[in-house]
């Protein structure tokens, strides 16, 4: 299963467009943080081991050919999230002035 994740998540980053060694910069981060955490024999483990991951999916990239860029930049970040929004947002949202009798409009009143 971890395996088929890691095919997966490297798969969805390379063709949305961001850097494919994601999932590998962080195997990388997960292997320095817990270096001696994982069990010596790793049958025992509910995780195939950190190391072993990061070869796989260092050959995935290859095989695939993914862009093994580790940093896109702000602005093609922002880019992503602005058609993201652009997706997500409806048509023709509401402004409070277009508000129908059936929406009533909340003000707030005070208490003396």
């Amino acid at each position: 299963m971890e395996r088929e994740a890691d095919i997966l998540g490297t798969r969805i980053l390379a063709r949305a467009g961001y850097a494919a060694d994601g999932l590998l910069n962080l195997m990388h981060t997960l292997q320095k943080e817990y270096r001696n955490q994982e069990p010596s024999l790793p049958w025992f483990s509910t995780h195939p081991p950190t190391a072993e991951r990061i070869r796989y999916i260092r050959g995935l990239m290859r095989e695939q050919n993914y862009t093994p860029f580790a940093f896109e930049g702000v602005e093609r970040h922002q880019q992503i999230q602005a058609h993201l929004r652009s997706i997500l947002q409806p048509a023709n949202p509401k402004t409070p002035q277009q508000q129908t009798a059936a929406e009533p409009t909340l003000t707030p009143t005070s208490s003396r």
